[in-house]
């Protein structure tokens, strides 16, 4: 007989509109809606069978950024909601950055909204180390200029990178040590 589904896991956990996710579990095969926060998602595929649990590929909804919930797939057989949230995030939105020129190892503050979860903060084309703190309700970020190996002084793109895409903040110019 059919079985109620069982939502086992998803993935990815974070992520923009429109952010593919697939989720797997049990008796998905029967599942007819998957909502998040009462909100209805699309599901574009869905696979089963052979020993591997099923997975549903889904869409979640457009229009809840700064949102987390957790999915239920609905059949009729019955309904399961996921253990884990999905949290809608959005590509980092820079407002500004201080200073706007320094030497490598200058430490840049980088203010702006979307940076809880900034995975890289580039100079150019070079990775610079960052930290991401909660300062009152605002996350900011803090990039350490790196070691360029451009000849200096030299103007470069400021970005910030999360899982939903690309933030550019403007250009910070690298200027020679002793300048």
């Amino acid at each position: 007989g059919w079985l109620a589904p069982v939502i086992t896991g998803f993935n990815p956990i974070r992520g923009d509109t429109p952010t593919s996710v697939s989720i797997s579990g049990i008796n998905l095969r029967t599942v007819t809606g998957v909502y998040i926060n009462n909100n209805l998602a699309t599901i574009v595929s869905r696979s089963t069978g052979n020993g591997l649990p099923d997975t549903l590929n889904i869409l979640p909804p457009a229009g809840l950024a700064g949102v987390s919930g957790r999915f239920t797939g609905v059949s009729i057989f019955g309904r399961s909601i996921s253990t884990n949230y999905f949290t809608y995030i959005s590509a980092p939105d820079i407002s500004g950055f201080i200073p706007t020129r320094g030497i490598i190892g200058t430490n840049v503050r980088v203010t702006g909204e979307s940076f809880q979860f900034v995975t890289g903060v580039y100079f150019g084309d070079f990775l610079a180390n960052h930290n991401v703190a909660l300062e009152g309700n605002t996350y900011i970020v803090t990039g350490t200029v790196p070691d360029v190996t451009y000849s200096l002084p030299r103007n470069v793109l400021i970005s910030l990178r999360n899982e939903a895409g690309v933030g550019q903040a403007g250009y910070f110019t690298v200027l020679p040590s002793g300048a």
